[in-house]
């Protein structure tokens, strides 16, 4: 018996400790997804998860912001954007001074492709860094 109760005592006092702790949970916008936190934790980056027309599917993950958790700013900085593919960009990871890294569809760098009888030319993919101001 006196096992049973030392184990009980030891199970709510971890328990206490760890709601104790102060950890802080956010939530993003509806229909976004997080993907990194700088190591810091003061910045985030993510996409949204809303689908935007692409040749004949739908492409999601071109319109990324940066939130800085401090501040509470959520700043949307690319954009899918046929007429000018330089909008774009899908970020995946940030540093503690806000450079972000992830990719774009590059408008030098063109694929053509013919789908269901249809011909597109659309810019591929290609590494990208953006560096914000401090």
């Amino acid at each position: 018996m006196k096992k049973t109760i030392l184990l009980l005592c030891a199970c709510l006092a971890s328990w206490y400790a760890g709601a104790q702790t102060g950890a802080k949970f956010l939530q993003g916008e509806m229909m976004t997804r997080v993907d990194k936190t700088s190591p810091n934790g003061k910045y985030v980056v993510g996409y949204s998860l809303e689908s935007q027309p692409w040749g004949l599917d739908s492409q999601t993950g071109f319109m990324s912001f940066l939130w800085d958790v401090e501040t509470g700013e959520q700043e949307w900085m690319t954009t899918l954007d046929e007429t000018d593919f330089s909008k774009s960009g899908r970020f995946v990871d940030v540093t503690d001074d806000k450079v972000i890294c992830g990719w774009f569809k590059d408008p030098d760098n063109m694929l053509t492709s013919t789908e269901w009888g249809e011909t597109y030319t659309l810019p591929l993919n290609v590494a990208a860094v953006w560096r914000t101001a401090r």
